[in-house]
């Protein structure tokens, strides 16, 4: 059987030829892929008919036959491929070349029957090519998303980098007489014209009033909407942000902000700002919606050093304004994984926060951001795609003035909080930590936002001894509590061993400065001063006395009796310090053969 492989030849319009390139290209592009399928087939379908035409007999048929190229060729659909394919059918037997020779006799019964075999042969080529187009369609639909429509699996498909955020608005305005019907409508209209002329394509804006259903009653009860209070027909966007306009009850109006990443179904921080005196109404309430916006990265790579290597989405949009930056050095982001369903929607328990892990953006190139990974867990993101799973990382900034209680207790069921316990930070731009300050009785301890700084790295130490290390973002979490291993020490026990240390150490240097004086006086004669200096030396505690000493205070101590794990760790580090005072103090003893030494020479 002799076969032909369709080309590409189009003969169209230029709209036409741009969707056949479009395909040729291999581009995931289902929004197309229906047309282009039916034009095939309604080719094949003519095919077929012109055949049968020329079956039941025309003059024309004493010619030899050449079947034209027509509708066809490579049609790509994601993954898969497809090849049409014409059969040259001779005039009146069906296939030509079969001899070798042209047949131009054409008996009628033969002319009948070749007509009933070729409707059939392009009814079932019909089917079976639908066939096709349908299961291509359906493997198109099932692949991976190719594209940040998260929202609409109808939407024509962009790549991550050109993809803009379909943002929607809720505002909500205190009731005040200001406030009419026709200044509220120009006031969303404004902000959705000076978003367009402000922000440019990054942002595809719809500003909308609050509805009934989001149980959001006043501007400042913006914390307590909740993420089953949101309207579904909301979650077809990317973002929805709140907006709540307080009356100037102090003479001012003030916004409070606040965003929902429909993606990661994650709630920022609610942000408040103030108005400057004398600028656009407008443009205030779109500069508030900018600082609580949180650009999205991809992460598509993780080196064995940490470097991990994403791409922004809406990286290649230019923004309206240059001073505009998505993603710029310093940020810090939380990295999610994400499980998404057929559609690209997320599945209702598919986002999965990086547990004690941020990401430091330390340069950005384009649309490609590389970031630092810095984590308190061993092995804390690993990169395994399934065509359902997705890599993000979100923007964790904190608003102005903001700070976080960080409370560390004692893993396990009691929970005993951690008094007295130094804690440090660590910029990425830093060197060397700087202290934070000691946790209360509470075991809590706050820390302030600092300027420019999104990312601490802190350590929780007691006595010398690190009982934890991990990132935080201060300021965007009012409250973040820590477990680590209690090591047993306590703010009692801890000022015991310290006092200990402090007074070993004095009791050596005063005792070897004694000493030292008392030989030398020997040496001149002076044995009068000699006899002063051993009697101050008589009145300092000597080895025994101070170990009887630590006995003494430890068995005295309430927290060593009620408490095992602070006994425990009491004991261990007595029993350093006992040692010591043995080895360095001086003993009854040698007291004692210093009075001798003195009592020989007078009687001389």
């Amino acid at each position: 059987m002799s076969r032909i492989r369709l080309g590409l030849k189009d003969r169209r319009s230029p709209a036409q030829g741009e969707v056949r390139s479009s395909v040729r290209t291999g581009e995931r592009n289902p929004g197309f892929a229906i047309p282009k399928a039916l034009l095939a087939l309604k080719g094949r379908w003519n095919s077929a008919i012109n055949l049968t035409k020329r079956a039941v007999g025309v003059r024309s048929l004493r010619r030899p036959f050449r079947p034209r190229a027509r509708e066809g060729g490579w049609l790509s659909q994601g993954s898969a491929q497809f090849s049409l394919w014409r059969t040259s059918l001779h005039p009146g037997l069906g296939y030509a070349g079969l001899s070798g020779r042209r047949l131009f006799a054409r008996p009628r019964l033969l002319g009948v029957l070749t007509v009933r075999a070729a409707c059939s042969a392009a009814l079932l080529s019909c089917v079976l090519f639908g066939a096709r187009i349908v299961s291509a369609s359906d493997a198109t639909a099932t692949s991976p998303p190719a594209t940040e429509s998260t929202a609409s699996a109808t939407a024509r498909p962009v790549s991550w980098e050109n993809s803009p955020y379909r943002i929607l608005v809720y505002v909500l305005l205190d009731p005040a007489p200001e406030w009419r019907t026709d200044r509220r409508a120009n006031l969303l209209t404004e902000i959705r014209s000076q978003s367009q002329s402000l922000i440019g394509g990054l942002w595809q804006l719809k500003v909308v009033d609050a509805p009934p259903e989001l149980k959001w009653n006043t501007a400042s009860e913006i914390e307590s909407v909740a993420t089953d209070s949101i309207p579904q027909a909301a979650l077809d966007h990317d973002k929805v942000m709140l907006l709540g306009i307080l009356s100037p009850g102090s003479g001012r109006h003030q916004f409070q902000v606040r965003e929902f990443d429909v993606r990661t179904r994650i709630w920022g921080p609610a942000y408040v700002e103030v108005p400057r005196p004398g600028s656009d109404f407008a443009q205030e309430a779109l500069r508030a919606l900018w600082k609580a916006f949180r650009p999205l990265v991809r992460i598509d790579e993780i080196s064995e050093q940490g470097t991990v290597t994403a791409r922004v989405r809406g990286g290649d949009l230019p923004p309206a304004m240059r001073r505009l930056e998505l993603v710029s050095p310093g940020m810090a982001l939380r990295p999610i994984t994400r499980h998404f369903d057929r559609n690209g929607r997320t599945l209702g328990d598919g986002v999965f926060p990086v547990a004690w892990t941020l990401l430091n953006v330390e340069d950005v190139t384009g649309a490609t951001a590389k970031c630092r990974l810095f984590t308190g867990v061993e092995d804390p993101l690993e990169l395994k795609y399934d065509g359902r799973t997705e890599y993000l990382g979100i923007r964790t900034a904190a608003p102005t003035n903001s700070s976080t209680e960080l409370m560390i207790k004692a893993r396990g069921p009691d929970g005993i909080p951690l008094e007295d316990l130094e804690v440090f930070g660590q910029s990425p731009i830093e060197k060397t930590p700087h202290p934070l300050g000691r946790t209360d009785e509470r075991g809590a301890i706050k820390i302030e936002a600092a300027s420019g700084i999104e990312l601490e790295m802190v350590s929780v130490r007691s006595g010398g001894e690190l009982l934890a290390r991990f990132p935080l973002a201060p300021g965007v979490e009012k409250r973040v509590v820590v477990e680590v291993q209690d090591n047993g020490r306590r703010l009692e026990t801890g000022e015991l061993v310290a006092r200990l240390g402090e007074e070993l150490i004095d009791l050596v240097a005063q005792q070897t400065v004694l000493e030292a004086r008392f030989q030398r006086q020997l040496v001149r004669g002076d044995l009068d001063e000699a006899e002063r200096t051993l009697g101050t030396l008589k009145t300092l505690k000597t080895s025994e006395s101070f170990l009887k000493s630590i006995d003494d205070r430890r068995a005295a101590l309430p927290t060593a009796a009620s408490d095992a794990a602070a006994a425990a760790w009491l004991d261990k580090r007595l029993e350093e310090i006992k040692p010591l005072a043995t080895k360095h103090l001086i003993d009854s003893q040698v007291v004692a053969r210093l009075q001798g030494v003195l009592t020989s020479l007078r009687s001389r």
